[in-house]
């Protein structure tokens, strides 16, 4: 998890959130290097978006996107605003819950019970 927190780091820096850390979009390639993937909802969350930015703005987001069972509360809820590094440190510890306990940490029998249960985000 440290190689994935060092490309968020870079991001971070750069101003952009990926948005939607999960298991499945961290990769080890074929010489132990870690690869970050699937930056397709990541967002800019630089004070003022810059007219040739290549991700949409945060105060552009006004509903959930990413994986619900893994997503923090300003996600499940849309709240666009509220996006920031935290939001990708918040997904990285999901990570990590899944990898101590063998599930992600919101669960449900349908989607809205699992954006619910990532709305509370009981821990």
């Amino acid at each position: 998890l440290d190689a994935v927190g060092n490309a968020l780091a870079f991001a971070h820096m750069k101003g952009i959130v990926h948005r939607d850390l999960k298991p499945e979009n961290v990769m080890v390639g074929e010489f132990g290097e870690v690869l970050v993937m699937d930056w397709g909802i990541a967002v800019d969350v630089r004070e003022k978006p810059e007219a040739d930015a290549r991700a949409r703005h945060k105060s552009t987001i006004r509903s959930p996107a990413g994986t619900p069972s893994y997503m923090p509360p300003e996600l499940a809820e849309g709240r666009g605003a509220d996006i920031g590094p935290w939001t990708d440190t918040y997904l990285l510890g999901a990570i990590l819950h899944e990898v101590l306990t063998g599930h992600p940490p919101h669960r449900g029998d349908t989607l809205l019970a699992v954006l619910m249960a990532a709305s509370a985000s009981k821990p």
